[in-house]
């Protein structure tokens, strides 16, 4: 298993590494932005996650910073109610080939998932695409 934190500069090549880990039976854990720009800092001219996005199995082009916690619909994670939140960001995911993990609970939002997870080759890539709370983080 990979965990890859806030990836959000990174060469393609490491991003195809990333990938190929997958493909050959990895299982990949990807936090939000994940690729977001080149080695210099310059934002991909793809959609995003850029070179992940056949990984991944979803692309999306927008995304927003969360200025209030969000719940999750549900309680897709059985965590309970203080801690079934997200905060922070949300990117905006369009499933391609990914299966949508959890949505957000919100009228705008609630279109888009908030985690997915992917089969790729012979392992998966799970992404968050937002900031899962913790009962500190939501207490606080």
């Amino acid at each position: 298993m990979l965990v890859v934190p806030p990836l959000y500069v990174a060469s393609d090549v490491l991003l195809e590494k990333i990938a190929a880990f997958a493909k050959n039976g990895g299982h990949v854990l990807l936090a939000p932005r994940a690729g977001f720009t080149d080695e210099y800092d310059i934002v991909r001219w793809t959609r995003m996650p850029g070179p992940l996005r056949e990984a991944c199995g979803f692309s999306y082009q927008e995304f927003s910073s969360l200025h209030e916690p969000l719940k999750l619909k549900g309680d897709p994670f059985a965590v309970g109610a203080e801690v079934n939140q997200v905060t922070t960001w949300a990117d905006m995911i369009l499933p391609e080939k990914a299966t949508p993990l959890a949505f957000y609970n919100h009228p705008f939002y609630g279109r888009y998932p908030a985690l997915t997870r992917n089969t790729f080759g012979r392992g998966t890539v799970t992404y968050q695409g937002t900031v899962l709370a913790s009962a500190r983080c939501s207490s606080e």
